[in-house]
């Protein structure tokens, strides 16, 4: 039996070659080196990987587009006047910009003391990551653009809810390609949900400009025993040349309930995919 040897696409030596310029910068580790490594021993899926039968990255992806560039003062000014023509939210923003964390776009005075935000760079270089989350994380380590996404990190929002707090209005994450060149945003949000406690999370993305944008993007949610957790993704201004894959990675606790709804309408190429861990007796989830 002869066995069957993938050499690298160009895509995949893009990659590599993209990671090694990203060391060179003294960007924190952040698990970066192992998730790469994980990421260069299975490559870009493929059909002959059953869950990506139908979307097969390798032969899809010709090329990788570099990087997105932090947000000049230009592009903040652009995601400003995007973030003022939205619909009027009952709740809070938190706004991320080219994969970076926005605090001067994002509105959370109304969340109170029972909710912590901040950049999860911050969590992650601080390695201050809860059990839950830490354990939560690890659903989709042995997924090659899940590894990729670690890889390349830019940024994202860590939102932490106290034990036992109740939030009524949506708390939303909008994450903005500013489209100024083609390129790829990596994000990752961890979202942290104390026992007993509940809230909603809208998760939206939005590229301005309609440029040619790669998007890579993962929410980490961690419930506690008895808590509850409603998440509504928008996936509908994104272009039509563009690729989006966002990866949800859930652990719930006992008696936990997660309801996870995706509202999909926009051109180009996007997956979405789940993975789920019930860590206690009697939690429910609802996709």
């Amino acid at each position: 039996m002869n066995a069957i040897v993938a050499f690298p696409t160009p895509a995949e030596k893009t990659l590599g070659e993209q990671f090694r310029a990203l060391r060179t910068t003294g960007a924190p580790d952040i698990g970066r080196e192992r998730a790469y490594a994980a990421f260069s021993a299975a490559g870009l899926p493929h059909r002959r990987i059953e869950a990506w039968h139908y979307t097969d990255l390798r032969g899809m992806l010709r090329d990788v587009l570099p990087i997105a560039a932090g947000p000049d003062a230009a592009t903040i000014d652009e995601a400003r006047a995007f973030i003022g023509s939205l619909p009027a939210l009952e709740g809070c923003r938190i706004v991320l910009v080219d994969g970076v964390f926005m605090p001067e776009l994002s509105d959370t005075a109304a969340l109170g003391g029972g909710v912590k935000v901040r950049s999860v760079l911050d969590d992650l270089s601080e390695a201050k990551l809860t059990p839950g989350l830490a354990a939560a994380q690890k659903l989709g380590s042995d997924e090659s653009v899940v590894s990729l996404n670690g890889a390349f990190l830019q940024g994202g929002a860590s939102i932490r809810f106290e034990p036992g707090i109740k939030v009524e209005a949506p708390i939303e994450i909008v994450s903005i390609s500013s489209g100024k060149t083609p390129s790829a945003v990596y994000t990752r949000s961890y979202i942290d949900v104390g026992e007993h406690a509940s809230a909603t999370i809208v998760e939206r993305h939005a590229v301005l400009n309609n440029v040619k944008t790669q998007g890579h993007h993962v929410l980490v949610f961690a419930l506690g025993d008895g808590s509850s957790l409603e998440h509504v993704a928008k996936i509908d201004a994104l272009g039509n040349d563009t690729l989006h894959i966002g990866s949800v990675l859930a652990r719930l606790g006992a008696d936990a309930k997660f309801l996870s709804v995706t509202l999909l309408s926009t051109g180009g190429v996007t997956r979405r995919q789940s993975y789920l861990e019930f860590a206690g007796p009697s939690s429910q989830a609802h996709f």
